[in-house]
């Protein structure tokens, strides 16, 4: 980055040029954005223009490229370059590089309305603003590009079905893991909900005379082959530094520990679920995440009993937290201490995750155990 106008010593105006070379067109974009400060805001509020150049060898290659960006329906199938079409490899690359600039263009724009909070007289956190709605669009690419995110991982961990059965009054109970509380405190600690129990937004600084509002987006989503394990993901946007972040998250967590039938996981354990197939004549292909995992499997005898009986000695006597229970399947999970320490001087624990499915054929039971190499502790 260099400062332009720096023969009058312009403190709000900052130039940023940066190239990048594609070497597979011998073409080299090159991109230059122009800052001006707002006089009303702080120094980084402002306007912004940006220019995009390209250069290279062939001058009539990077014509090619000008004209089918600037007529946006053309594919070049009529383009004529001095009395002769262009061929069909130009076309090609050139149709390539034209969606990478509308690429930098479209994502520029979304960059500057995320954001917009406090600039203006519209209130961009009103309930069902556009805003608000374009959060719901965002794909997973886009979220990484623009925004810095904390993943948290939770565990609902009320009674499972098998123990209301056992209870005298089983008919008469409702069945209620934790959800309902888990997601009651999470409404009361953020700020508005954009989309009930899936995204919600906390404005972190609100907006000032001199500054734009700051926020995060909470994201809940429910693992697709454990019901009660649920992946929180707070989206930060903004200038906000990582101290600030560590302090929203920790607030999260401090106001997550208030429900009583919720597990907060000491590190994520989605990726390390490695579910037996329903199905006889599904084949069980372990995913990559598997490798890195010891495991131990064996069959028991098929009966009605045996899972019941699994859930509760796992549960109550094991101390296992249930990740999923149904008539057909349970999975459970616990973290247990090994030997080495992490930068906090504490001891690293290891997930050991269990699970017994009965089937047609028989019941499977499996364990996984994330441990150091030719250690194992089943």
């Amino acid at each position: 980055a260099k400062r332009y106008g720096h023969n009058t010593q312009d403190p709000d105006k900052v130039s940023i040029h940066m190239t990048l070379n594609l070497t597979d067109w011998d073409v080299v974009v090159h991109y230059e954005l122009s800052f001006v400060s707002s006089p009303y805001h702080i120094p980084m509020v402002g306007t912004a223009h940006v220019k995009i150049e390209l250069s290279g060898s062939d001058g009539d290659f990077i014509q090619t490229v000008k004209k089918m960006f600037i007529s946006h329906n053309n594919t070049g199938d009529n383009l004529v370059q001095q009395g002769r079409r262009i061929s069909a490899i130009s076309k090609i690359a050139a149709e390539k590089i034209c969606k990478l600039l509308r690429w930098i263009r479209k994502e520029d724009y979304l960059e500057s309305y995320l954001c917009l909070p406090g600039w203006g007289d519209i209130n961009h956190f009103a309930v069902g603003s556009s805003f608000l709605r374009r959060h719901e669009s965002l794909t997973v690419l886009q979220r990484y590009r623009h925004f810095r995110s904390e993943v948290l991982e939770v565990v609902v961990t009320g009674s499972s079905p098998f123990e209301n059965r056992e209870s005298l009054f089983g008919d008469l109970m409702e069945y209620n893991n934790g959800e309902d509380e888990m997601f009651s405190v999470l409404s009361k600690w953020a700020t508005g909900v954009i989309s009930e129990r899936k995204i919600y937004f906390r404005v972190i600084v609100p907006e000032q005379e001199d500054d734009l509002a700051y926020y995060c987006i909470i994201r809940v989503q429910q693992s697709l082959s454990v019901s009660r394990l649920f992946v929180f993901t707070i989206d930060f946007h903004g200038e906000i530094d990582a101290e600030r972040r560590l302090a929203v998250s920790s607030s999260f967590r401090e106001n997550l520990k208030e429900c009583t039938d919720i597990v907060i996981l000491k590190k994520c354990i989605r990726e390390k679920v490695a579910i037996r197939p329903s199905s006889p004549g599904k084949p069980w292909n372990p995913t990559w995440s598997e490798y890195f995992l010891h495991h131990k499997s064996w069959d028991l005898i098929k009966d009605n009993e045996v899972l019941p009986l699994i859930t509760k000695r796992r549960h109550q006597i094991g101390g296992f937290f249930i990740l999923h229970s149904d008539n057909d399947r349970a999975v459970f999970a616990k973290f247990v201490k090994n030997n080495s320490l992490s930068s906090s001087g504490n001891l690293n624990s290891d997930i050991v995750i269990y699970q017994v499915l009965s089937r047609t054929d028989g019941i499977f039971v499996d364990i996984h155990m994330e441990s150091c190499r030719s250690t194992f502790y089943p």
